[in-house]
């Protein structure tokens, strides 16, 4: 297997052992169905499993989600800033 990042292999092994104690797995018939970005319906899954996890926060590189800024309380920050928010760098 190789790393897009090898150089930063350690670093990336580290924050996943770290997030791996945050995280929780969500069935794929999560409820509510939300429709909240039009412009991409795929997009909506991640929200529905937010909702579904109760989470606090998403990370995401996605521009649809990061335009939301939060969705029911639940804040969309891209990975930099999620890692800054919860001190993780």
């Amino acid at each position: 297997m190789s790393l897009k990042f090898p150089d930063r292999g350690p670093a990336i092994l580290d924050t996943l052992t770290e997030l791996s104690q945050l995280w929780q797995i969500v069935p794929a018939e999560a409820e509510p169905r939300i429709s909240a970005i039009a412009a991409d319906p795929s997009d909506n899954r991640v929200l529905e499993c937010a909702v579904a996890a109760k989470a606090q926060c998403i990370a995401s590189g996605d521009k649809h989600l990061l335009d939301l800024g939060q969705f029911g309380g639940i804040l969309i920050l891209s990975p930099n800033k999620f890692l800054q928010h919860y001190g993780l760098k």
